[in-house]
């Protein structure tokens, strides 16, 4: 698909590269509530320890969010760490802008 230059929109390619596990420009690391930073994206789904689903992967990484995680790693309810995907130090402002 991507070798069919002008077919398809570069931000659907791009999304679903990474929606399939194909490097596009991040990359997979583990973190604690308080290394997370706004614009990663979540690799994982995270759920109560109840089972509950409080975030899908795929969820981009905000304020709010990392708020609400310190709070709720404080108390028994989520395990760290979380599997995140960060822009890689070569990514192109350009490739992550779609997310936004």
């Amino acid at each position: 698909m991507a070798s069919r230059a002008g077919r398809y929109d570069p931000k659907v390619l791009s999304a679903l590269k990474m929606a399939l596990g194909v490097e596009t420009g991040y990359e997979k690391m583990e973190l604690s509530s308080g290394q997370l930073k706004d614009g990663m994206i979540l690799n994982g789904d995270i759920c109560l320890q109840n089972g509950r689903l409080l975030v899908a992967k795929g969820y981009q990484i905000n304020l709010t969010l990392r708020e609400r995680m310190k709070n709720l790693v404080q108390r028994p309810g989520i395990m760290e760490p979380f599997q995140v995907l960060a822009p890689s130090a070569t990514t192109k402002s350009g490739e992550a802008e779609f997310l936004n």
